[in-house]
C-alpha cells in the first residue's frame, strides 16, 4: 500500500505530449521532468503519453492520467 500512499501525494501541474520525444515534459510535484529523469524519491518517469505519463516507482509502474 505503500506505492498507492504515494500516487495521491504526486501533482501532475503540467504535462506536454509532443510527437518527438525530446520535447515532451511534465512538471510532477513542482519539479520539471522528460522522460528518463527522476524525483528526489527515485520515483522515475517512463515515458509521456498522450494521455498521462508512466512513472515507476520500485518495481512498480503504473500511468497517471494527464489533464485535458
Amino acid at each position: 500500500m505503500e506505492i498507492r500512499r504515494a500516487v495521491v501525494d504526486y501533482q501532475l501541474s503540467m504535462h506536454y505530449y509532443a510527437p518527438q520525444p525530446s520535447s515532451r515534459l511534465i512538471r510532477l510535484n513542482g519539479q520539471l521532468l522528460r522522460e528518463g529523469q527522476s524525483l528526489p524519491d527515485g520515483t522515475r518517469v517512463l515515458q509521456i503519453r498522450e494521455d498521462g505519463v508512466v512513472l515507476q516507482r520500485g518495481g512498480t509502474r503504473f500511468l497517471m492520467p494527464g489533464g485535458g
